[in-house]
């Protein structure tokens, strides 16, 4: 493809980097362009070394805003002023974030949102009621959505924004959430009894929580080589990662996101959304994987090629990209 023969150029280490010393100049000239790439690059890498450092400092910050929406739940000690003193408390805690940090409030409300989430989704599992699963069900859901914010800012701060915390993750990602709890509660008001069912609830926590340990095992496995976003050109310090996980599947990151999202509608006892999930998530990560595996061949060609082969995807009943990518349109 051509964009990736364009970015080369543009870093300077394409075939039209000699055009900026052509037609001679002797060496005075040849050395002031060199002079002049050090200095792009050394301006590059301070700005890139300062981005890290401050996203960074992010990931601090929305621990420091996860741990103390947590501790919204040290009110259920005083049952008699639980509900006015936890909503003074969740108040105090997202008014807050303007004297912690009001530069960076977007990601101080994320965070605590989803250190309040927690704290319910555990006061609500732990009360031996009815709704102990979609007590269960919150609680993963905010482990989730938030470590994958931590973990990019740990391995891969570079990337790091408020879109990792994948709560605007699409449409219709928020349709399917939406799905979840709608048949949860249709089924809880009709049929009760069948939201009892421990030992269904119980296999789908540990689902939840293999699938999402697996997935940011992957995020580690990759560092700066993971991003939420399919990426169509090849940047420098890609390379390609067998080790850990990858020596067990291509695509764990993949394979640990569809057996934790199965798993949140096993633990919520929803048999409907269960089997949608599973064939949603399915249609999803074969149409992603084909369109990953096409750039990747065309990045690494024969090395990943033969990664294809010795690898399996780790996705049921997907293979992969089968094309191959012609040697013109990896020249480009």
């Amino acid at each position: 493809m051509k964009r990736i023969g364009e970015t080369s150029v543009l870093n300077g280490r394409g075939p039209g980097h000699g055009l900026l010393v052509e037609g001679g100049g002797g060496d005075s000239r040849e050395d002031a362009t060199a002079a002049g790439d050090d200095s792009e690059v050394d301006d590059e890498t301070s700005r890139a070394t300062e981005a890290m450092l401050v996203n960074t400092d992010l990931g601090t910050l929305s621990l420091m805003a996860y741990l103390v929406g947590i501790s919204v739940s040290i009110w259920c000690c005083f049952a008699e002023l639980f509900y006015v003193a936890a909503t003074l408390h969740i108040v105090i805690v997202f008014v807050a974030g303007f004297i912690v940090d009001k530069d960076h409030y977007e990601v101080w409300w994320r965070g605590s949102l989803l250190g309040v989430l927690l704290a319910f989704g555990v006061l609500l599992s732990s009360t031996g009621g009815p709704y102990f699963g979609l007590g269960w069900y919150i609680v993963f859901m905010s482990l989730f959505h938030y470590l994958e914010y931590l973990v990019t800012a740990l391995t891969n701060p570079l990337n790091l924004n408020t879109d990792s915390f994948l709560l605007n993750h699409s449409v219709a990602y928020g349709v399917a959430a939406t799905a979840g709890l709608t048949e949860y509660f249709i089924e809880m008001w009709l049929y009760p009894d069948m939201k009892q069912c421990l030992w269904l609830s119980v296999a789908g926590a540990i689902g939840c929580g293999l699938g999402d340990t697996f997935r940011k095992l992957a995020m580690f496995h990759a560092g700066s080589n993971f991003n939420h976003i399919v990426q169509g050109y090849k940047q420098d310090e890609h390379t390609l990662v067998r080790n850990g996980v990858f020596a067990y599947f291509r695509h764990p990151s993949y394979v640990g996101w569809f057996y934790w999202s199965i798993s949140t509608q096993v633990v919520l006892c929803n048999p409907v959304c269960a089997v949608l999930y599973a064939l949603v998530s399915w249609k999803f990560f074969s149409e992603r994987v084909e369109v990953e595996e096409y750039y990747l061949l065309e990045f690494f060609g024969p090395d990943y090629a033969k990664y294809q082969r010795e690898v399996p995807t780790g996705l049921p009943f997907i293979e992969g990209y089968k094309g191959s990518i012609s040697e013109g349109s990896k020249a480009d």
